[in-house]
């Protein structure tokens, strides 16, 4: 037996998380602790240390049901889905951190409406069981609020090979929160708006840079019309052509790009998966695609916030700028992930390919010129990006 082992959690300081390097840790314990030739009591140690920190997680993610499955434990897909619902809620909480702040000075309502819910992003992070109602209206609701999903971002409907309800009522709750977040950006910018107008002279004695548009990208639309062809002949399509035609609206879905960024950008690279299944892959890739076009535009919001700290300063608003630098590392410790894991020692041969934590995308060159060009803005306050 060799040493103790202890693992970093993958956590490089941003303000645009991806999931990659975090589902491949946990994806490479989950397949140690599945492995027949692991000793049972090592097995079980490792089932140990990731119940205990989902027991230190609480009621985060909020917005994953717990369990996922009724009847059926799936370790992998479980914490891929935490991990992915930690990056949304991140970008959820740090825009709601700063509209409270905002709201002490210039009235704000933080009620958004998603699917005919009226969802309060405050009492989000304030009443556990105001969460588990929400959670429940959702599921009992599925067969009706499903639906309401745009079509591009439907999956686990039998469409690309499983059919779940349970995941259809997990994909119901990803899309809700993604479209809160991009709700609370809108209110968020007409907060931004609001307090120029009302503090006018403040602003203009400081010759500050205006306030660009919102960039905005319809996502979904763009997605549908790539792969729409092809979700028509998968409907008719039987044997090794149905396999083949998944294959090809995975190609399709990797060839799109939003801001900078590529898809196996936004993801963080490749993922390691011990469970394979064209439907999961395919869920993955449009929830990051849609996830990314809220969020990037909220990263521009925020650098554009950091270039007027003047004037938020100036008007009694200096309390949300450390918001403004509030990283995914930060918020992963405000949830109680904890900065390492140590397992016990692994038998002789057994090796933990641990992921090479590396690029940010917000360290990439595209992404500062991007940015530059929307704190920046041309003269017509388009915005950019």
């Amino acid at each position: 037996m060799s040493t103790a082992l202890t693992i970093n959690i993958p956590c490089s300081g941003t303000l645009l998380p991806t999931r990659a390097d975090l589902v491949n840790t946990f994806n490479q314990l989950i397949s140690i602790a599945a492995r027949p030739d692991i000793p049972e009591e090592l097995k079980q140690q490792i089932k140990d240390i990731l119940d205990d920190i989902e027991s230190l997680l609480g009621n985060f993610p909020i917005s994953v049901p717990n369990p996922l499955f009724s009847g059926l434990k799936i370790p992998e897909i479980e914490w891929e889905r935490r991990i992915a619902a930690m990056i949304q809620e991140y970008h959820l909480y740090v825009q709601t951190k700063i509209l409270e702040i905002i709201n002490k000075i210039f009235s704000i309502s933080f009620e958004i409406n998603v699917l005919g819910i009226n969802v309060d992003i405050l009492r989000l992070w304030t009443d556990p069981a105001y969460v588990a109602e929400l959670k429940k209206e959702v599921c009992d609701n599925i067969d009706t609020l499903f639906p309401l999903v745009p079509e591009a971002f439907q999956t686990y409907n039998g469409e690309y090979g499983v059919d779940s309800i349970e995941l259809r009522c997990d994909v119901t709750w990803s899309y809700i929160m993604s479209q809160l977040n991009k709700g609370a950006l809108g209110i968020l910018h007409a907060a931004l708006g609001g307090l120029i107008d009302k503090f006018s002279e403040i602003w203009d004695a400081l010759g500050l840079p205006s306030l660009p548009a919102l960039l905005t990208l319809d996502i979904k639309q763009i997605i549908l019309d790539l792969i729409k062809q092809k979700k028509e002949e998968l409907k008719n399509a039987v044997g090794e052509e149905v396999e083949k035609i998944r294959q090809q609206i995975q190609d399709l879905l990797d060839t799109l790009s939003i801001g900078p960024f590529g898809l196996l950008d936004i993801i963080g690279g490749e993922i390691t998966e011990f469970i394979e299944m064209a439907e999961r892959k395919i869920d993955r890739k449009l929830e990051a695609l849609r996830d990314f076009a809220e969020n990037w535009p909220q990263y521009l919001i925020k650098k554009w916030m950091e270039v007027v700290t003047e004037f938020l300063e100036a008007i009694g608003l200096g309390d949300l700028l450390q918001w403004l630098t509030f990283d995914f590392c930060d918020f992963l410790k405000l949830i109680g992930v904890p900065t390492s894991i140590t397992i016990p020692a692994l038998p002789t041969g057994v090796n933990l390919e641990l992921p090479n934590v590396g690029g940010k995308l917000e360290d990439a060159q595209q992404a500062i010129d991007a940015v530059s060009q929307y704190t920046n803005p041309p003269e017509n306050n388009e915005g950019g990006g």
